[in-house]
């Protein structure tokens, strides 16, 4: 609303006061002028009352205003509470909708789940034969049965029994009698695995106990070849010494021989010295007597020295054999003496290399007697044999009680220079 317009509204209300006639000329004065002329109308035509009726037009716009401002306070006030409600209203809405967003995606992820409880799977039956039972019961009656390989369709499992289809039924059979085609190509691939690392683990021990009995009979060759060769020079040596001995016997028998004809002669020229001695101091005996008297003596004592030398030839043979014999029997006993066994102990063990102490010498060897298991600190019997160079090498090795007591032995000989196998 406009000034002026307030102003007319004044005018008019001093000429309902002032009577009919005024008011018509107030009235065309009102809406004939404007501005400071309405003002010079009012003026000259206001009558003593118009200043009672400004007073209460004035509380009256008083009142007016402050009903306006209390109605506008109340207006924003129901603003401001209708957009907090609004606020309010939209918060609770969205936490509606994030409520029924996170509701839905637990219902979504529930469903997923159920479906994938409820997807087929197919299980082999890995039992010669599956009982197919109408609930999770061993109990429940039985609708059927599946056989060893057969496929089947398995909707879930729980509780150690898987939910089948059997015959376009629901069936329960043992989880533990099925399996699915992944674990079974799994188990059947493990299996064949392990039968070939078995196969080849066969092989592999009967290529090397192939090859330790071509070994062993290459060493029993070996072994058996030392041994005749060592016979044959040994045959040799005591042919040789046989020969030599024979030579010397019959040098000695020559020299026995040559001495006794010596003696003979010797003995021959004595005895014709004492003839011719005889002849001188007993002339009368006849010449024929004499030399038959010689003839005698002479034939005993070619007797005497022929029995003397077959005595002294044969006393010499005698004395040679003798002399063989006792060299046999010391031999027999030198072999009797090395094949001995004696006590030692074993000092160390590096996979088949054994090394014994016997006495203040050590010996090393490699076992290759697979039920001769050796330990550090075993006491063992040991039968030492020379080689072909003289050396004492391990034959044979005996494993003896723990509270066997060994003793120091001269009897030990030089420590093996190569190791030699024992079998």
């Amino acid at each position: 609303m406009t000034k002026n317009t307030k102003n007319n509204k004044k005018a008019i209300g001093i000429v309902l006061a002032s009577g009919a006639a005024v008011a018509v000329l107030t009235a065309g004065l009102i809406f004939g002028t404007a501005g400071s002329s309405t003002k010079q109308a009012q003026t000259a035509f206001r009558p003593v009352s118009t200043v009672s009726v400004d007073k209460n037009n004035t509380k009256a716009d008083a009142a007016k205003k402050a009903d306006e401002a209390k109605k506008a306070a109340d207006a924003k006030k129901a603003a401001d509470a209708k957009k907090a409600a609004d606020a309010k209203k939209a918060a609770d809405a969205k936490k509606a909708a994030d409520a029924k967003k996170a509701a839905d995606a637990k219902k979504a992820e529930e469903a997923k789940k159920a479906a994938a409880q409820l997807k087929v799977s197919e299980y082999l039956v890995t039992s010669t034969e599956a009982n197919v039972r109408a609930s999770a019961s061993a109990d429940s009656a039985k609708l059927g049965t599946f056989g060893q390989g057969q496929v089947v369709s398995v909707y879930s499992t729980a509780n150690g029994w898987a939910h089948v289809a059997f015959d376009g039924k629901d069936g329960y059979v043992s989880r533990d009698l099925l399996m699915t085609q992944d674990s079974y190509r799994q188990k059947v691939a493990e299996e064949n695995r392990k039968a070939e690392e078995a196969r080849k683990a066969a092989e592999a021990k009967k290529a090397q106990e192939a090859k330790a009995a071509e070994e062993a009979k290459k060493a029993e060759e070996a072994k058996k070849a030392a041994e005749a060769k060592k016979a044959q020079e040994a045959k040799a040596a005591a042919e040789a010494k046989a020969a030599e001995e024979a030579k010397k016997a019959e040098e000695a028998r020559q020299a026995e021989e040559a001495r006794q004809a010596e003696e003979a002669r010797q003995a021959e020229e004595a005895r014709q010295q004492q003839e011719a001695q005889q002849q001188e101091a007993q002339p009368e005996e006849s010449s024929e007597e004499v030399n038959e008297l010689n003839k005698s003596r002479a034939q005993a004592m070619i007797d005497t020295a022929i029995t003397e030398s077959q005595s002294g030839e044969e006393q010499a043979v005698k004395e040679e054999a003798e002399k063989a014999s006792e060299q046999d029997a010391a031999a027999d006993s030198a072999d009797q003496k090395e094949n001995k066994p004696v006590k030692g102990i074993v000092k160390s063990v590096e996979g088949k290399k054994v090394t014994i102490v016997i006495g203040e010498k050590t010996y090393t060897f490699e076992n290759k007697k697979e039920d001769l298991k050796l330990q550090k600190d075993d006491k063992v019997s040991v039968v030492l044999v020379k080689d072909a160079e003289g050396k004492d090498q391990v034959k044979s090795v005996k494993l003896l009680p723990a509270d066997t007591v060994i003793e120091k032995t001269a009897e030990a000989a030089e420590t093996a220079a190569a190791p030699e196998a024992v079998n």
